[in-house]
């Protein structure tokens, strides 16, 4: 019987879109870098000189400046929710507020480590606002999960989401205050006052 070759991988394809992801993530490197070093604001003049290729070629990789930021913004999401995860499985569920500070401390601290990158996720200048919500939202969405996760073994699950959600809400918006004036405040000083107010409701 002649195998029937119609489903076999084409290499070629299989090698292109290998090369095409590698490539990608290349740039969204590229990216990061020039962020760090131009700001938040940074153009994509900047990002193409960084990454020593062309708008052209950024824009045959992702369409616009919007699906950059997409890249970007996914890729920082995920360095935030292992952050997360990792917080909490460092802690027994015996040691509830260490974890929670943890948790917290964590994404205080990427945020205080790579403000710039921060704030182009969080407020991108030249991206539609409706991309950067649903970005955003995303973001505090899939950390809000890890930590319902979390709290459902001391709450119900509906509760849990709601606690969760109001955790990581003002957690974010704290940390973006806090960016605008990091003087104010140190990090630690912040994370126990965080870690205090949230603690109090989820004891009781």
């Amino acid at each position: 019987m002649i195998d029937d070759l119609s489903d076999r991988p084409d290499g070629r394809a299989v090698r292109w879109q290998q090369h095409n992801a590698a490539r990608r993530a290349e740039l969204v490197d590229s990216t990061l870098r020039a962020i760090r070093r131009h700001g938040s604001g940074v153009s994509m003049e900047d990002i193409a000189a960084e990454a020593r290729t062309s708008k052209t070629v950024i824009y045959r990789h992702f369409s616009d400046r919007a699906g950059l930021y997409r890249a970007v913004a996914d890729k920082v999401g995920r360095r935030i929710g292992r952050s997360i995860a990792e917080a909490i499985a460092d802690r027994p569920d015996a040691e509830g507020r260490l974890a929670l500070s943890g948790v917290i401390g964590a994404y205080l601290a990427l945020t205080e480590a790579d403000p710039e990158v921060y704030r182009f996720v969080v407020r991108p200048p030249a991206v539609e606002g409706p991309v950067a919500d649903a970005q955003v939202h995303g973001i505090t969405d899939d950390a809000a999960g890890i930590l319902a996760d979390w709290l459902s073994g001391r709450m119900g699950e509906r509760q849990a989401r709601v606690w969760a959600t109001a955790i990581v809400g003002s957690v974010h918006a704290c940390a973006d205050r806090w960016l605008a004036d990091p003087g104010a405040i140190t990090r630690s000083e912040l994370t126990a006052m965080l870690v205090e107010l949230n603690w109090s409701g989820l004891s009781g």
